[in-house]
């Protein structure tokens, strides 16, 4: 019987170290295969995001390569006088005008219409099926030959998709135009105002102009610190002395007392903004409207707006300064909204006349100048104070763009990777173009 049962107690131990060592190895092996499968994704994140990162640079390289065409294009529609026939696109960059993005070349080439790997099989097959409304009813592959076909399936042979993105700086307003300027009444400026308004405060108007819109009321409705204030910090935070500067050039103070009185100290820079974020350390300037609004902005130029690029709010907003500041103006009623359009059209009309550069120029101020005399005698006679008041407006605007944001984006899989870049054109070579900005998120 002790046999026996001994025999028994010596089952019941092997069952459960057999029992137990399979639950070991059953343990290791998920946790072995759950490490196994979580290095594996992560090692295959890390590779997409690579190739979307390389993807996203060699869309950058598209951009400029659009860029340098770009001021080919112009030279040959300024030297031909093409402008004419080209109309308003011709103010249009090239990478504007023909925006480079693969999936848009698979959908016209391929039919594909640059499908990640993780789109629905149901939806593409969907897609591929429906007739295209601009084609009458044909699919993409249709209205291209074999031979662009194949040379599109050798160009897009490759994982994942790119596309770019371009913007004028000179279509926005200019945060740093203060730095350049003396913040003193009746200052002499190349726009010609050193008997009225000074260069200084000129474009503290035009900027307060634009915050002071109606559509904008609602994001400064829980600032204590009204949108004239807040330009007026703007231009103290750039401009070279250390004082609060007044309209007028009156002071009102030392500027750093605005920065002394919260928890955080620190010194008023003095001079020019290094990138856009860093508008946030002036006082007023908080994320509620400066955020929806950043695009509107610039730290490069020369302050020089694009007259034929810029929305028709920012247009009135210019001309309503203008006239209002600049001695020499005929007078015009700008409540009368007839007048406005009027101003307005002259200078849209002369952008779609079709010049360029300096040409376009010197045709959108005489338009606007002619717009601005309809009612007066001295539309053919302009005298001293009004050719300086119509120089000054010339001197104001621009037609050429000179800094250029661009947004390239690469894609593999689920993993996008964007690449931010501000160069600067101005040489004939991109391999002259300096680097301004470089942010890859």
């Amino acid at each position: 019987m002790k046999f026996r049962k001994r025999k028994k107690n010596e089952r019941g131990v092997a069952l459960m170290l057999v029992l137990s060592a399979i639950t070991v190895i059953t343990v290791a092996g998920i946790e072995f295969a759950y490490n196994t499968n979580v290095n594996y994704h992560l090692a295959r994140n890390h590779l997409d995001r690579l190739k979307a990162s390389y993807l996203a640079k060699s869309a950058f390289h598209f951009g400029l390569l659009e860029l340098k065409y770009d001021r080919v294009f112009r030279q040959i529609v300024e030297q031909q006088n093409l402008g004419s026939l080209l109309g308003a696109s011709a103010q249009l960059p090239l990478c504007k005008q023909f925006p480079l993005s693969t999936g848009l070349l698979r959908a016209v080439f391929l039919g594909g219409g640059g499908l990640g790997e993780g789109a629905d099989t149901e939806d593409a097959t969907a897609s591929a099926e429906e007739p295209s409304l601009e084609t009458g009813g044909e699919d993409f592959p249709k209205v291209t030959s074999l031979s662009d076909e194949q040379s599109a399936a050798d160009f897009l042979s490759f994982e994942g998709d790119f596309d770019i993105d371009c913007a004028d700086e000179s279509n926005k307003l200019n945060l740093n135009v203060f730095a350049k300027l003396k913040a003193s009444a009746g200052s002499s400026s190349s726009l010609g105002t050193s008997q009225g308004i000074s260069e200084y405060d000129l474009h503290k108007q035009i900027l307060t102009s634009f915050l002071q819109k109606p559509e904008y009321e609602l994001l400064f409705e829980d600032s204590e610190i009204p949108p004239v204030e807040i330009v007026r910090n703007i231009a103290d935070w750039t401009d070279e002395n250390r004082d609060i500067n007044e309209y007028g050039g009156s002071t009102g103070g030392a500027e750093s007392s605005l920065y002394e009185r919260n928890s955080r100290k620190y010194k008023v820079k003095n001079t020019s903004f290094t990138t856009i974020d860093e508008v946030y350390q002036v006082e007023g300037v908080n994320e509620k409207w400066f955020e929806p609004l950043k695009s509107n902005f610039t730290i490069y130029g020369d302050g020089k707006i694009n007259i034929c690029s810029v929305d028709e709010g920012l247009v009135q907003g210019i001309i309503k300064t203008f006239v209002e500041t600049t001695p020499g103006v005929p007078p015009v009623r700008l409540a009368d909204e007839e007048v406005m359009t009027r101003l307005v059209s002259s200078i849209q009309d002369a952008c779609s006349a079709g010049s360029a550069g300096d040409a376009l120029v010197a045709e959108v101020t005489d338009a606007f100048w002619g717009a601005l005399s309809v009612d007066q005698e001295v539309a053919g006679n302009v005298d001293a104070e009004s050719a300086k008041a119509k120089e000054s407006f010339k001197n104001l605007i621009t037609a050429t763009g000179r800094y250029y944001t661009l947004i390239s984006t690469g894609q593999v899989a689920d993993v996008i990777v964007r690449v931010k870049a501000v160069v600067d054109v101005k040489e004939s070579s991109p391999d002259k173009w300096p680097l301004l900005y470089w942010k890859v998120y």
